[in-house]
C-alpha cells in the first residue's frame, strides 16, 4: 500500500475521490499510523506452533451420521448448545453437547424457503441468530437457528455479494461486479431496502483489457468481532472496520510481490491468482487475529497477537492435515476454522482423515478417546472445540 493515509485512491484521483467518498459514504477515518502485519517475513519462517501456546483445553464432539451425512466442503460454526455445519449444498444443526442431529435449515432447489447455495462470507451471526445462504436473483436469506426463514433481503437496485448486518437495521454489502451497484465497493441500507450511502470502486472492468476466465463469490470477507463489524477484500491489503458513518482501516498486511494484483478482482484467473498469497477465513478473539493463507494450493493457519503485534504462521503439522501441532492430548492437528462470542475456537476433522492419520500414527491412536476410535471412515465431521488461555 502506497498511501496509508488514504489507501484506497491514487494521487491523481485523490481530492475527486476524498470528496466523493465524505458526500456518500461519511468520512474515513484515519490515525496517525496504521499497524502494519508483515507476512511476508512470517511465511518464510513458518513454523511448528503448539495447541498449548494459547488453548487450555481440548474437547471433541463426534456428530451423528445416520440421520444425516453432511459435506461435502464442511464450514462449522457453534454456539454455546448449538453447532452448525454448513456445506455447499446443506445447512444442518446438532446438538453441541452431544453430537446430536437435530435439524437441517432451508434447503437447495427454486421452491419456498430454499436457496440456490451456502456462502462463504459471515454465513452464520451468533449476536443476531441468523443463518444467511444465497437466495436466487442475487437476494440473500436469513434463516435462525430453529430452521424458519426470517426474512428474504432482495434489493432491487443492489445485486447483492458478500452481506452483513452492521446492526438491527442497516446491512452492508460488498455488490457483485456484474449487476447493479457494480461501480460501488460498499453499500449500506436500511431493512426496508433503501440505500444510506454507498463507497465507490477505484477501478472498474473497463479499466483492464484482459477478458473475465472465471468467478469469484464471496470476495469481501465479513466478520464480527463483540459488536464491531470487518471486513478484507482478497484484492486489497487492509482490515477495515464500518460504523454507519464511515471505515477505517486497522491493519495492513504486508505482502511485499505476494499481493495479488488488483487486475486478477476483474479477470479471476485462478491460475495466476495460485502464485499470489490470499487471505481468507478472518476471525478474532480480544487478544488475537486468525486468518488463513492460500499459496500454490496449499494452506496454512496464522495467528497475530495484537498485544505482542507479531505473527505466527503454522508449517504443516502433517503431510496431509495442517494446523497447530495438538500436544494437548497429543493426538492429530488442529485447524481452528472459527470462534464462538465466548471466544472458543471450533474445528473439525473429516472422518476419513481421522481415519487416515490413525493408520499413519497407530501409538498416538490407541491414546484417543474412545469415541473417536469408533469414528468410521464414511461418518459425519468430528468438531473439535478449544478454549482460549485467558
Amino acid at each position: 500500500m502506497t498511501n496509508k493515509s488514504m489507501p484506497m485512491y491514487n494521487n491523481t484521483n485523490y481530492l475527486y475521490f476524498l470528496v466523493l467518498l465524505i458526500l456518500q459514504l461519511g468520512t474515513v477515518t484515519n490515525g496517525s499510523s496504521q499497524p502494519t502485519i508483515n507476512v511476508i517475513d512470517a511465511y518464510a519462517k513458518k513454523e511448528l506452533i503448539p495447541m498449548s501456546d494459547l488453548v487450555e483445553s481440548v474437547s471433541y464432539v463426534v456428530l451423528e451420521s445416520d440421520s444425516l451425512r453432511c459435506g461435502p466442503a464442511n464450514r462449522v460454526y457453534a454456539n454455546d448448545s448449538l453447532i452448525f455445519v454448513i456445506s455447499f449444498r446443506q445447512i444442518a444443526v446438532f446438538e453441541r453437547s452431544t453430537g446430536k442431529f437435530l435439524r437441517t435449515i432451508g434447503s437447495l432447489g427454486k421452491g419456498p424457503n430454499e436457496f440456490s447455495s451456502t456462502i462463504s462470507s459471515m454465513p452464520f451471526d451468533d449476536q443476531m441468530d441468523i443463518i444467511r445462504a444465497k437466495g436466487w436473483d442475487y437476494s440473500s436469506l436469513e434463516y435462525n437457528s430453529l430452521g424458519s426463514l426470517n426474512k428474504k433481503v432482495n434489493p432491487k437496485k443492489i445485486s447483492l455479494g458478500s452481506i452483513a448486518c452492521l446492526n438491527e437495521s442497516i446491512y452492508v454489502t460488498s455488490p457483485s461486479k456484474y449487476g447493479y451497484e457494480k461501480e460501488s465497493r460498499l453499500v449500506l441500507f436500511d431493512s426496508n431496502d433503501k440505500i444510506i450511502r454507498k463507497l465507490p470502486r477505484h477501478q472498474k472492468q473497463e479499466d483492464y483489457t484482459t477478458k473475465i476466465v472465471g468467478y469469484k463469490g464471496d470476495e469481501a470477507w465479513f466478520y464480527k468481532l463483540k459488536n464491531e463489524l470487518f471486513f478484507k477484500e482478497t484484492f486489497n491489503d487492509t482490515l477495515w472496520g464500518i460504523t454507519p458513518n464511515s471505515i477505517y482501516p486497522r491493519y495492513i498486511f504486508e505482502l511485499g510481490k505476494l499481493q495479488p494484483p488488483k487486475e486478477l478482482g476483474y479477470t479471476y484467473d485462478f491460475k495466476k491468482l495460485r502464485n499470489f498469497i490470499e487471505i481468507s477465513n478472518l476471525f478474532e478473539s480480544p487478544e488475537l487475529l486468525f486468518f488463513t493463507i492460500k499459496h500454490h494450493k496449499l494452506s496454512f493457519f496464522a495467528i497475530y497477537d495484537k498485544t505482542k503485534k507479531s505473527l505466527r504462521i503454522c508449517d504443516n503439522a502433517d503431510d496431509s492435515l495442517f494446523g497447530l501441532k495438538n500436544d494437548i492430548d497429543n493426538s492429530f492437528p488442529f485447524l481452528p476454522f472459527s470462534i464462538t462470542t465466548n471466544n472458543d475456537l471450533v474445528g473439525f476433522i473429516e472422518a476419513y482423515e481421522l481415519i487416515e492419520w490413525k493408520k499413519n500414527n497407530p501409538d498416538l491412536a490407541r491414546k484417543l478417546p474412545q469415541k473417536l476410535k469408533k469414528v468410521r471412515e464414511y461418518d459425519n465431521p468430528i468438531v473439535v472445540i478449544a478454549t482460549l488461555k485467558e
